[in-house]
């Protein structure tokens, strides 16, 4: 036995596990680490950490304060359409929503492509959305009670200053099948002077000239009371030899004002408020028979019924009393009201009622409307008018007079404003979300069936055909635009057929030759058996500078494209043995049809005369966000190739092209986006007369491509300065041309470089776009200032200025976001490998 073994106590115990670890200090981990490096490191950081919270939880709670309980959000729910659209033509939205759609679609296919790794958070954020939208508006109606509408009747004038207000006894309104009504006294709510005072909820004339009496003579009561305290407390310090309170100009001026002094007689007492009987009837306003009647004599009285269908209905509300005579008549004057009040059977009435709303009417250039204001019914119609009563339109509840009055609690913004507002969208932006979903499905399902290849190519001529889109639709090319994109589908089908029957690529740029030059003849062929004289085809050229609807630089940009389109087709195939893809010459080839149709319709051989067919649009319709849509795609998709021209002409070595580069830059660059908004509104029809007749959209369109070119051409100068120059001297090294250097070698370097630099001139883009409003066109914020002028939204521009600023924030941190993702990808782009 060793000596350690003899030496061991009988208690000895060895441990056969290790010893549980402990747990690191809590100040350096977690968030508690990054609360104390961060926020509270030093005494100055804990000052300014609470200083700032400070900040952000008063601007909160004011914020929020004043949206729920102060703000009008129906300057925004009865008005999303103009903000959207602005006085677009009703008949031709649907252009908006297919190319809305169209547009998403094809950006749910760059998601799956470019920017996958967000997949799976966009996927359960479209989740979340979708549910919002779907169930809140249910559960929001279902747990909260619309306000009530508060309307006065009775037999009496009701004077506040030289303002006088009769109930009045028939005031129609519009109702819904199965909407519950109830009608009762308005007990709760006048209970004494102080509910009286704040009430809250839609109120008539009538109930807001009670609100404001009892508001006054509480007020006023309070006046009274503060000034005899100072003076109560003022003589009692005289009495005792203290320092006196008031000076004594304040004590006489105080004396007299008490001595003078006259509250307001109760209103509720005054005025009988709710002491007589009142008979409530509701008729159909169009055969004037009685839906139901009651005579509300006790607070429990309730006139309830469900409206047997949609449409207009008149409530009546009149005393019930009868026998008031004519001496009786004479002392209920103004003056006589204020001396001596009302006899028993005479008074006002307030009543509680559910069911009844305001409304407001609409005017469109092909219906009219009235729309409910609390929860958007409408009832619409060419000959929608107010019930006529005995040869007079009869007054009906609208919202200017009958307005919400008092603090608005959180149940009736939820149930006002969030529910219909949500309503109002839900659907549109579900199927929205949804249509993404499906692009980026397809696109996924190219990838795996076709390759990463096909699905880039894919996604990319989707993106380049947005604009034309854009263009084509909501400016309205007329119905041979849609052939155009039919023979684009076409011409994908017979290039794939071609390819199977063949399987040689060299055939198929001759193949759309003679494909093209087949459309013009069988274009010609249709033309001359309409009556048309073929010849005259050489005619039509001298057409295209004339006043017509068809936008000429559209025709020209097509015959400019073919022979292009072609040239690209002789390399630009698609790798893949299951799909072949040639985008650009089944462009070409639909141009060529589009120019062939756009002749014989310029010459005008073809009628149009279905509602459906893509007819003109007015532009100078155009506004709201589509406006702003226009102007900031074009600006970005003309502009950029500018810029690139631009960027390279100003470091070309030809004298001439460098200084004229050179002073467009400077000169435009050196001016504010106003001015050159004023040069192309003012100057441009100086140059012609013709131009003169170009809408003031297509103009600003021209000014803000003709700016941003000009910024977008020194970001991409300072790019390719950036380069070192060993890249343009190994591309010369390898045998290279100059536009093989600058397509293959320079540009992209350059242009990766200034992403930053490009995607924060796009967003300023998009956010100056705002100055149209100054030279008369209506933008979003343009449309503020025309909505706040309307009686029914004074006073709501702060409304419509944070609503707008949301519509600038949400595109503008998505431009933002993709610029990161561009940025982290190292090489500027995010495509799967």
């Amino acid at each position: 036995m060793s000596d350690n073994e003899q030496n061991r106590p009988d208690n000895y115990y060895v441990s056969q596990t290790e010893p549980a670890a402990k747990p690191p200090p809590a100040l350096e981990t977690g968030a508690i680490k990054w609360i104390y490096e961060n926020l509270a490191s030093s005494i100055l950081n804990v000052i300014l950490t609470l200083i700032g919270i400070a900040i952000i939880w008063l601007s909160i709670t004011g914020l929020s304060t004043w949206i729920v309980r102060d703000a009008n959000w129906f300057s925004i729910t009865a008005n999303f359409r103009n903000f959207m659209l602005g006085r677009y033509e009703a008949a031709y939205e649907w252009r908006a929503t297919w190319t809305l759609f169209i547009s998403v679609f094809i950006m749910g296919a760059a998601v799956a492509v470019w920017i996958k790794q967000i997949a799976r958070t966009m996927l359960i954020s479209i989740i979340i959305i979708i549910l919002s939208l779907q169930l809140l508006p249910p559960i929001i109606n279902a747990t909260n009670d619309l306000p009530s509408w508060y309307a006065g009747a009775g037999n009496v004038e009701l004077a506040v200053n030289q303002t006088t207000e009769v109930p009045f006894d028939e005031i129609a309104f519009i109702g819904q099948a199965e909407d519950e009504i109830q009608i009762q006294f308005a007990s709760d709510d006048i209970a004494d002077e102080e509910a009286l005072a704040n009430l809250n909820g839609f109120v008539d004339n009538v109930a807001n000239q009670l609100r404001n009496l009892a508001g006054n003579r509480l007020e006023d009561i309070a006046q009274l009371e503060q000034w005899e305290a100072l003076v109560a407390e003022h003589e009692e310090a005289l009495a005792e030899g203290g320092v006196p309170v008031l000076t004594e100009a304040q004590y006489l001026e105080f004396t007299d004002e008490i001595a003078d002094a006259e509250i307001a007689p109760p209103p509720i007492d005054f005025y009988n408020l709710n002491q007589n009987p009142v008979l409530v009837e509701i008729l159909d306003a169009g055969t004037l028979d009685v839906v139901a009647s009651a005579t509300l004599t006790t607070p429990d009285d309730v006139l309830s019924l469900t409206l047997p269908e949609d449409g207009w209905y008149i409530l009546r509300k009149t005393f019930a009393v009868s026998d008031v005579d004519a001496t009786t008549e004479d002392e209920t004057s103004s003056d006589a009201a204020e001396s001596e009040g009302f006899a028993s059977n005479e008074g006002i009435a307030l009543l509680d009622v559910h069911g009844i709303y305001p409304s407001a009417k609409r005017e469109s250039n092909i219906e009219t409307a009235f729309t409910r204001r609390p929860d958007g019914f409408i009832i619409e119609g060419p000959d929608v008018t107010e019930p006529v009563v005995d040869g007079e339109a009869l007054p009906f509840i609208d919202i200017i007079r009958n307005q919400y009055r008092g603090d608005k609690i959180l149940q009736h913004y939820l149930r006002m404003y969030v529910s219909p507002f949500f309503t109002q969208i839900g659907n549109y932006t579900t199927l929205l979300l949804l249509t993404g979903i499906a692009g980026y499905w397809l696109a996924e399902l190219l990838w795996a069936q076709a390759g990463k290849q096909t699905a880039s190519r894919f996604a990319s001529y989707g993106l380049m055909s947005i604009p034309v889109i854009l263009w084509v639709l909501i400016n309205g090319m007329y119905l041979f635009s849609v052939m155009m994109w039919l023979i684009f589908i076409a011409m994908a089908i017979a290039s794939y057929v071609l390819y199977k029957l063949t399987q040689r690529d060299g055939l198929t740029p001759l193949v759309t030759i003679a494909g093209g030059i087949v459309v013009l003849l069988g274009v010609g062929v249709v033309v001359n058996v309409s009556g048309f004289d073929l010849p005259r085809l050489l005619t039509v050229l001298p057409l295209l500078t004339d006043d017509a609807a068809v936008p000429r630089f559209m025709i020209w940009l097509g015959i400019i494209f073919v022979p292009l389109a072609i040239y690209l087709g002789n390399d630009d195939h698609i790798p893949g043995e299951e799909v072949k893809f040639n985008l650009p010459l089944w462009a070409g080839l639909s141009l060529v049809l589009f120019v062939g149709a756009a002749f014989a319709l310029v010459t005008n051989q073809v009628t149009i005369d279905t509602e459906w067919a893509l007819q003109p649009s007015d532009a100078r319709d155009w506004g709201g966000m589509l406006l702003t849509v226009m102007l900031t795609v074009y600006g970005i998709i003309i502009a950029f190739p500018l810029g690139l021209a631009l960027a390279l002409g100003r470091r070309s070595d030809l004298p001439l092209i460098k200084y004229l580069c050179t002073a467009y830059i400077e000169l435009v660059r050196g001016s504010p986006f106003i001015t050159v908004l004023f040069f192309a509104q003012l100057f441009i029809p100086l140059l012609s007369s013709e131009l003169s007749q170009v809408p003031n959209s297509y103009r600003a369109i021209a000014a803000v491509i003709a700016f941003s070119a000009a910024y977008l051409a020194e970001n991409v100068r300072g790019g390719l300065q950036s380069l070192p120059p060993g890249q343009e001297e190994a591309a010369k090294a390898l045998g290279l041309s100059s536009w093989q250097t600058i397509r293959l070698i320079t540009m992209p370097q350059a242009l990766r470089a200034v992403i930053p630099a490009l995607v924060g001139q796009f967003i300023s883009l998009y956010k100056d776009t705002t100055l149209v409003s100054i030279v008369g066109l209506i933008d979003l914020v343009g449309f503020v200032g025309a909505m706040v002028v309307q009686a029914e939204f004074i006073g709501t521009r702060l409304e419509g200025l944070l609503f707008i600023s949301i519509l600038f924030f949400i595109p503008s941190y998505v431009m933002s976001y993709i610029s990161r993702l561009l940025e982290a990808s190292g090489s500027g782009s995010t495509r799967r490998m």
